[in-house]
């Protein structure tokens, strides 16, 4: 029976979780990408999303030097308190992501634009790993997080006390060797650092858990804290392919950005080059044309409205 907030027998409890071995795929020896997720709490301004830091710091871990780090924006006077992952807090989306995906609306925007609303694309086929960095809050604990991921299982690597160094690799002490293949997995909570000094506490990274997982599920996935007021304050993130299975058109409801017209023309295949009156033709043609639309569409979004 462990002592009560007994931190080190919970690193050690994940650091020894296993599968019997009949119930276990072998896990891929290496990440084709590596995400690496730093978790901050933080203020965030109404209307702001993004505490990415101009300067980087030694780690390359966005924690930034200077008045950009995350215990500079632990002023109580300020902002909204909010959790960030990679030092951005996570928005609701007005449309849902499958949508944007599926009829286009995404496509102007460049993959660093939207990893800056935490939505970060993935590849099917690819091997990824995700590096789960804890860092002080701002009351100067480094709080348990439970991460769960959606429409994928991944192999624990490995949770190992203070900073990520990607130069270093993971050390060989602590790794799981993906013995465990899970849905969630948890960054164990460390002991608490002086914030004191406000803006110029010395505060360190407080230990890491590495996953490993396969993309193989096309789709819109999002990956979270399992603490429920931790996701409600911004804490997660989406991944996402570009190529999404189609909605079940019968079922799904036209909201945000979606249009009758624009599911419309999706059905139909028109681009958005197509001026929609059909040019070029003449006027008895235009109308037998737009009658033939409308005899295919309108069942679809009928289903749509009702």
């Amino acid at each position: 029976q462990p002592a009560w907030d007994d931190m080190d027998f919970s690193a050690r409890q994940v650091q020894q979780f296993t599968a019997p071995p009949a119930a276990l795929e072998a896990m891929p020896r290496a990440a084709d990408e590596t995400f690496v997720f730093l978790m901050t709490q933080e203020r965030f301004e109404p209307g702001v999303v993004d505490h990415t830091p101009r300067e980087d710091g030694p780690l390359g871990l966005s924690i930034g030097t200077g008045d950009s780090k995350p215990q500079c924006f632990c002023d109580g006077d300020a902002g909204f308190l909010k959790w960030a992952v990679a030092r951005r807090t996570f928005a609701n989306r007005e449309t849902p992501l499958l949508h944007e995906l599926y009829y286009g609306l995404l496509d102007s925007e460049s993959p660093e634009a939207l990893e800056a609303k935490g939505l970060y694309e993935l590849e099917e086929g690819k091997v990824y790993d995700v590096v789960l960095q804890n860092y002080p809050a701002c009351s100067g604990a480094c709080e348990v997080h439970p991460w769960h991921i959606h429409g994928h299982h991944a192999w624990h690597v490995g949770t190992w006390d203070g900073a990520y160094d990607a130069s270093v690799g993971y050390p060989d002490d602590g790794g799981d060797e993906g013995k465990c293949l899970r849905d969630t997995v948890l960054l164990p909570r460390k002991p608490s650092q002086d914030v004191s000094a406000g803006c110029d506490a010395d505060l360190e990274p407080c230990g890491y858990t590495v996953i490993r997982f396969v993309a193989n599920n096309p789709g819109a996935w999002f990956f979270h804290c399992h603490i429920d007021w931790h996701l409600i304050m911004g804490m997660g993130v989406v991944f996402y392919y570009k190529d999404v299975p189609p909605p079940d058109l019968s079922r799904v409801a036209i909201c945000g950005e979606v249009s009758q017209q624009l599911v419309v023309d999706k059905v139909l295949g028109r681009d958005d080059d197509d001026d929609g009156d059909f040019g070029g033709q003449s006027a008895s043609e235009k109308l037998r044309t737009s009658s033939l639309v409308w005899i295919v569409a309108a069942p679809v979004v009928a289903g749509l409205l009702l």
